[in-house]
C-alpha cells in the first residue's frame, strides 16, 4: 500500500518537472527565433513601425507552431498530472476508510470482549453465592460449586423414583417428569445459575465477532462435569428445549460432557452429535 503511493507520488513528481521542462522550451524557442533574426538583420534596433511589424510576423510565424505544439503537450501533462493526484487522493482515502474500519474493529472487539469476562465473572459471583442451608436450623450446607454434587444426587433419586413408580412410561417422560420436580424444588438455587448461563452463550451467538466458538469453548471450559450433566437435563426440559438446546448443539458445549454421569445412558441420543463435539455421519 506504502510502495502504491510513493510510485503514485513519483509519477506526479516527474509530470511536474516535464511541465516545468515545456515552459523551459519555450523559452529557448523564443530565445533562439530572436538570435537568428538578429544574426541575419544585424544593425541597432530600428524606430521603423514597419520594420518592427515584420519582425512580429517572422516572430509569430516562427514560434507559434512551436508554442502551439508545446502548449498541447503541456495540457496532457497537466490532464495526466491531475488525474495521478487524483488516484492518490483516492487510494490516501481509501487508506484512511480502511484504517477507520479496523480501529472501529478493534474497538468493537474490545467493548465485546469487555463484557463478555464481566458477564463471566458475574457467573462465578452466583456460582460463589449458592448455599444450601439447612430449612429448619437456617446452617449453611454446601457452599459454591460443591452444591452440584447435592443438586446432581438428587436429581438421580427422583429419576430412580419415577422410574420405579411409573415403568410404563418412556425414557423420556421420566426425565421430564424428575426434572420438573427436582426444578420445582432447586430453583431457587439455580433458575438464576441457567438463566444466566443461556444469556451468556446468547450474548456470544448475537455478537458480530466472527470467532464465536473462542468464546463458547471459553464458557464449556468454566463448568464442571456435574454442572454440564445439570446442563444436559436443563436443557431437555421445557425450560430450555426451545431456546438453549440448539446453542448447546450448535456450540459443542456437551464437548467435555462425562457421559457417566448420565442417568440413562440413552438419554445420550437426545442431543444432536455435534452438541458432543462430533459430526454427524
Amino acid at each position: 500500500m506504502v510502495d502504491v503511493e510513493a510510485r503514485a507520488a513519483n509519477r506526479i513528481a516527474s509530470l511536474k518537472r516535464g511541465l516545468w521542462f515545456l515552459g523551459g522550451a519555450a523559452i529557448l524557442a523564443g530565445l533562439a527565433a530572436m538570435a537568428v533574426y538578429a544574426n541575419r538583420f544585424p544593425g541597432p534596433l530600428t524606430s521603423d513601425h514597419a520594420r518592427w511589424g515584420q519582425f512580429g510576423d517572422y516572430l509569430g510565424g516562427v514560434l507559434n507552431p512551436v508554442l502551439a505544439f508545446l502548449a498541447l503537450i503541456a495540457i496532457l501533462v497537466t490532464i495526466a498530472l491531475q488525474a495521478q493526484e487524483l488516484a492518490l487522493s483516492t487510494q490516501q482515502l481509501k487508506n484512511s476508510a480502511n484504517a477507520l474500519v479496523s480501529q472501529s474493529e478493534s474497538m468493537r472487539q474490545q467493548i465485546f470482549e469487555g463484557t463478555f469476562f464481566q458477564l463471566l465473572r458475574l457467573h462465578h459471583e452466583l456460582v460463589k453465592g449458592i448455599d444450601l442451608r439447612n430449612p429448619y436450623s437456617g446452617e449453611t450446607g454446601r457452599v459454591g460449586r460443591v452444591c452440584f454434587v447435592e443438586f446432581y444426587a438428587d436429581l438421580a433419586h427422583l429419576y430412580e423414583t419415577t422410574r420405579g413408580s411409573a415403568p410404563e412410561q418412556t425414557l423420556k417422560e421420566s426425565m421430564e417428569k424428575a426434572y420438573g420436580e427436582f426444578y420445582e424444588s432447586s430453583q431457587t438455587d439455580i433458575g438464576h445459575y441457567f438463566r444466566n448461563l443461556y444469556h451468556i452463550v446468547r450474548f456470544v451467538h448475537d455478537s458480530e465477532i466472527v470467532e464465536k466458538s473462542k468464546y463458547t469453548n471459553l464458557i464449556r471450559s468454566q463448568l464442571s462435569s456435574l454442572e454440564l450433566a445439570l446442563l444436559f437435563y436443563n436443557s431437555l426440559s421445557s425450560l430450555g428445549a426451545e431456546k438453549f438446546k440448539p446453542l448447546i448443539e450448535q456450540y459443542s458445549l456437551l464437548k467435555n460432557l462425562n457421559v457417566n454421569l448420565l442417568l440413562d445412558p440413552q438419554h445420550r441420543a437426545f442431543y444432536e452429535r455435534r452438541a458432543y463435539g462430533t459430526l454427524p455421519d
